[in-house]
């Protein structure tokens, strides 16, 4: 797979064919195109929860298109995942207006270039809002912090991670404007006025 992966940073050189013929589609349901390896990290390794997706990093803004179109020519059900710039967002509308791919519209906060800082910041999240263990007494209780540990970390996985992935929809004129629209209004819907 790492040829496979150094051939796609170099794809304009590469044949299609070759492309899919070294990676492994066996067992999975969609291929996403990401801008940035830390977001397929995020995608297709992170922490052991297997999303099913299998996730080719495009490592440049440039390749997306490229990418997408060497994965969708070769059959595979294309979802592009950009990350939190306008380059990205603007390249991944691009590759998926091209490509027909669908388009994931992750949510992200402030400073949270991609996927995998998003996943990382829920994670630091959840550590601090979990009852922690002293040390002292019942030792169980350190079990406990783990299991609610890795309970809350698969939820943020499944919510930051998969849900957008599961939820990507083909490209239409206007698509980023209404999602990002629907983003503030969310976001803004706890402040009192």
């Amino acid at each position: 797979m790492e040829n496979s992966h150094a051939a796609i940073e170099a794809v304009e050189a590469v044949v299609g064919k070759d492309v899919a013929d070294g990676l492994d589609f066996s067992g999975r349901t969609k291929t996403v195109v990401t801008h940035s390896l830390s977001s397929a990290i995020a995608i297709d390794r992170m922490s052991g929860y297997a999303s099913g997706y299998r996730a080719v990093p495009a490592h440049d803004a440039g390749k997306v298109r490229k990418v997408a179109e060497v994965l969708t020519a070769a059959g595979c059900d294309v979802v592009i995942v950009p990350d939190n710039s306008d380059l990205s967002r603007a390249v991944a509308r691009d590759a998926a207006r091209a490509t027909g791919a669908a388009i994931a519209s992750p949510v992200y906060k402030p400073n949270q270039p991609n996927l995998l800082i998003t996943f990382a910041d829920a994670i630091e999240s959840a550590k601090e809002r979990l009852p922690l263990w002293d040390g002292k007494g019942d030792p169980a209780g350190t079990l406990a912090n783990a299991s609610l540990l890795s309970s809350a970390a698969k939820a943020a996985y499944v919510d930051l991670v998969v849900a957008p992935i599961a939820d990507a929809k083909p490209w239409k004129p206007g698509m980023g404007r209404v999602d990002r629209i629907a983003e503030v209004r969310a976001m803004s819907a706890g402040i009192e006025r």
